[in-house]
């Protein structure tokens, strides 16, 4: 039995709708999804040269042969969701020239976690923690002031609060010591 078959997609544009047959694709969420879109693009070749920030930067040209390829394979881009951002360390280098097509940034939000382009710098994560932890005291308050007992608003803490701290904190370990 083919899960493919007879879906539909619907499209609505100023109140009008409209359902097209869809073959193509996978369910979000489906476990295969990671592998298959490693076998589709495993067929994309690096440029063979050095990398680095010298006169010989492949940047451009990495993105131009990923932009063939995906012409050929029948696969859209959206360069408007595509960042370019420099990872360095503590020692100030000449940054390469940026790439024509996609914008740079100092920084990424990637999985709920904020990088910076020198890796020891948490800056602008530990804000948004910070500021995440503080609305959330405020259920906190709330509940106490409902009467949960002691250990439900535990609970509370360690499952809004805590959790924030807590995530991801590997990478912070990892990033850490590529810096030193």
């Amino acid at each position: 039995m083919n899960f493919l078959q007879d879906r539909e997609q619907r499209v609505t544009v100023d109140g009008i709708t409209k359902f097209l047959r869809n073959n193509r694709g996978l369910p979000q969420g489906i476990v295969l999804g990671p592998i298959l879109f490693s076998i589709m693009v495993n067929d994309i070749k690096a440029i063979d040269s050095k990398n680095g920030y010298e006169d010989n930067d492949i940047g451009t040209t990495e993105v131009e042969n990923v932009k063939l390829w995906s012409e050929n394979n029948r696969i859209a881009l959206n360069t408007d969701k595509t960042y370019e951002m420099i990872v360095r360390g503590k020692r100030l280098i000449t940054v390469p020239s940026s790439i024509p097509s996609i914008k740079r940034k100092t920084w990424l939000k990637l999985l709920g976690v904020t990088l910076e382009e020198i890796p020891a710098r948490w800056d602008r994560h530990f804000e948004e923690m910070l500021s995440k932890a503080s609305e959330r005291m405020y259920i906190l308050r709330v509940c106490k002031y409902y009467g949960f007992s002691a250990k439900q608003l535990d609970l509370l803490f360690h499952a809004l609060i805590m959790s924030l701290f807590t995530y991801a904190i590997e990478l912070w370990e990892v990033l850490l010591t590529l810096t030193i």
